[in-house]
């Protein structure tokens, strides 16, 4: 994709009704050209989910900054065509409920 992605500090989620403290790894890349971070954290720890609405993704990849309507689909398609991925999907942030979760920075 030329991201040079690179490791950050963990994500640490506290569950206070478990008493549980989750560890989510991060990745971070930040692009000077087109003014994007890109984020790709892993969805899993130990039973738990950094966003337990889909608990069938082991990896999740955000981007932020301005993305056209055009590069989202390239990226997408981008994607799907890498043959170690098994399923990509888009999803809507604004619908997700455990959104606060994904404020990494």
């Amino acid at each position: 994709m030329g991201f040079g992605l690179k490791r950050s500090e963990d994500v640490e989620i506290i569950n206070r009704k478990k008493n549980k403290t989750s560890v989510f790894s991060f990745y971070r890349f930040e692009s000077d050209l087109d003014k994007w971070l890109v984020y790709v954290v892993s969805n899993k720890h130990l039973g738990e989910y950094l966003v337990p609405e889909v608990r069938q993704t082991d990896f999740l990849l955000m981007i932020r900054g301005e993305v056209s309507k055009q590069e989202e689909e390239a990226l997408f398609q981008k994607l799907k065509s890498i043959p170690i991925m098994q399923m990509v999907v888009k999803l809507d942030y604004d619908r997700l409920k455990s959104k606060d979760n994904l404020i990494l920075e």
